[in-house]
């Protein structure tokens, strides 16, 4: 789980603390007593990481919960702000304190491994586009590493509507920066829960959310778009705003703008070069004055 968490969210594998990730428990099983609140880290450095994260799935495996995991980090020092006369706890992600995401994630339910090999993994393929897949037992949840941060808060909702008007059937509500994914190698405990339509109180089934296909492999947003628009349009975009969010211009705009680095030692090593480039400026032009 860590491996995975670590390729989700990379700032995860850094000593220094930034952002925050939510890892979230939803109960199924309504008769289940135990209570489990959102377990938030920084990063995955030290054994007591490991050691928490082991407290937090103990409390809830075997228990009737599903387990998910926030794809945007947030900014944990929003401690509490009210919005629609709701309070929000600490610790738990939300489109106010949602900063960044790299990683971009399509959900397709209702369908087998074979099913979405046939009509979608080999299209991904056609264009060299590595996924990340996992079968949730229900659908297939794909994943696309980003090499960088990418802090607009709408780049789920440009992804999903690229995806679907290349004809990929996938979940449509896919497109807020507070979005949660179930998380892999946990249980899929939907069949527990009575307000379900596959809830099964006899003969409940509870499958691991495992990994099909895995990549390390990570792209720019550009890429990713350039790439997808090589597949024929399928479906039109409803709206001229719609058509526009997902435009080569928009995307170009959202990579020069709105990214940073992945890891605090790459921006360690900007500021250094930056540096050292006015060290040499000032020094060049001390020899060229130095006899005016």
């Amino acid at each position: 789980i860590i491996k995975f968490l670590k390729l989700v969210h990379p700032h995860t594998s850094e000593e220094a603390y930034g952002d925050a990730i939510e890892i979230r428990p939803i109960k199924r099983d309504a008769d289940e007593f135990e209570y489990a609140k959102s377990y938030s880290t920084f990063t995955f450095t030290k054994d007591k990481d490991e050691e928490e994260l082991i407290k937090f799935l103990a409390k809830v495996n075997g228990k009737g919960f599903c387990v998910y995991y926030s794809l945007f980090a947030f900014d944990y020092r929003l401690d509490v702000f009210k919005a629609n006369g709701e309070l929000y706890n600490k610790g738990i992600i939300n489109k106010e304190n949602a900063t960044y995401t790299t990683t971009l994630m399509a959900d397709f339910d209702n369908i087998t491994v074979e099913e979405y090999e046939d009509k979608y993994k080999h299209l991904f393929n056609k264009i060299g586009l590595e996924t990340y897949d996992i079968f949730t037992g229900h659908g297939v949840q794909t994943l696309i590493f980003l090499n960088k941060r990418y802090y607009d808060k709408n780049i789920l909702n440009k992804f999903t509507k690229l995806l679907i008007q290349k004809g990929f059937d996938v979940d449509a509500s896919i497109i807020d920066a507070a979005r949660l994914a179930r998380l892999a190698f946990t249980y899929n405990c939907k069949e527990l829960d009575e307000t379900q339509s596959i809830y099964n109180p006899i003969d409940a089934e509870i499958p691991m959310a495992a990994p099909i296909y895995e990549t390390t492999k990570r792209y720019s947003l550009v890429e990713v778009f350039e790439k997808l628009r090589q597949l024929e349009d399928v479906i039109k975009p409803i709206t001229q705003d719609e058509a526009s969010e997902i435009t080569v211009e928009a995307v170009q705009k959202v990579e020069n703008e709105e990214t940073k680095p992945l890891f605090q030692s790459e921006v360690a090593e900007a500021k250094t070069k930056a540096k050292k480039e006015i060290e040499i400026n000032i020094k060049n032009a001390r020899e060229a004055y130095k006899d005016v």
